[in-house]
């Protein structure tokens, strides 16, 4: 009898025991596994805005759609008031849930590409570096030259616009020791060029341009030596080259119907004028007794 109940005993035991190990097996395998190697995933930094509501959702999948990663998609919540946020990037159509504090102050973000579209009804601007100018209906006016370069191409448009005037006193005691003047150009007002003690050469870039030089254009340019008026030049203002003490000779066309007084008073007593006889220029240089060369 008591051989009997041992066994019995020994049996209940062994299933006592096979099935804990079961039960342990089972509660086992319902528990998470742990990956084997740990993934890195990279991080990248909010550029964050002004908040417009307490909380905002944005999708990131245009930001972030470059990526190749194989985590699931994931949420987080971060604090804006901190201009180090970061949050990981993860699945292409991970959301990003900000919740603004009350306090928040935007962070400015020194290295943001976010560009400014300019509304569309503002008016193109024109950089010009070096001249001020005036658009007068479909033409153009320098009024003014504050450029560096000593030798400067007016030019021949600005906005699409010809620039045909060169204005009074534009580059009056002005440095530059040349100018290269558009065929553009039909107007050198009064004083344009006065008192530009070193230039030194004008250049008309065509000599068929029809041309008006204005009172003092070029008075007291003490250093102008070179300058060839084109063949269409209409008229010459009074004092236009007195005191242009380095002028040795000025080719005058016949196309020339006025010219003012004393237009050449104060000059070289070399200084020549060359033209056609009975010419305006011809009757100027007997007027003021200047010398002259028929051609």
């Amino acid at each position: 009898m008591k051989k009997t109940t041992k066994i019995i005993a020994s049996v209940a035991i062994a299933v006592v025991l096979v099935a804990a190990i079961v039960t342990i097996s089972l509660i086992k395998d319902t528990e998470p596994s742990t990956p084997a190697t740990s993934f890195s995933v990279p991080s990248t930094t909010l550029l964050l805005q002004q908040p417009t509501e307490t909380e905002s959702f944005f999708d990131w999948d245009a930001y972030i759609n470059s990526l190749d990663l194989s985590t699931e998609p994931e949420s987080s919540t971060i604090n804006p008031s901190d201009p180090t946020a970061t949050v990981p990037s993860t699945s292409p159509n991970v959301v990003i849930s900000i919740v603004y504090p009350s306090d928040y102050v935007p962070q400015v973000t020194p290295n943001s590409t976010t560009t400014t579209t300019e509304p569309t009804t503002k008016e193109p601007v024109v950089q010009m570096v070096d001249y001020k100018y005036t658009i007068n209906g479909d033409t153009v006016t320098i009024n003014s030259y504050f450029g560096s370069d000593m030798t400067p191409n007016i030019p021949p448009t600005i906005n699409g616009l010809p620039v045909t005037k060169i204005g009074y006193n534009c580059f009056k005691s002005s440095q530059i020791t040349s100018v290269y003047i558009p065929s553009s150009i039909n107007t050198i007002d009064n004083a344009a060029f006065s008192d530009c003690q070193k230039l030194k050469n004008v250049y008309f870039m065509s000599d068929g341009s029809s041309v008006h030089i204005g009172a003092a254009a070029f008075q007291n340019c003490k250093s102008l030596s070179n300058i060839k008026l084109p063949q269409q030049t209409l008229s010459i203002g009074k004092n236009a080259f007195s005191g242009c003490t380095s002028l040795l000779k000025l080719t005058i066309p016949e196309s020339v119907t006025e010219i003012g007084a004393s237009a050449f008073s104060g000059t070289n007593e070399e200084f020549t004028i060359y033209c056609k006889q009975d010419s305006e220029a011809h009757a100027a240089a007997l007027k003021d007794e200047l010398k002259y060369v028929l051609q």
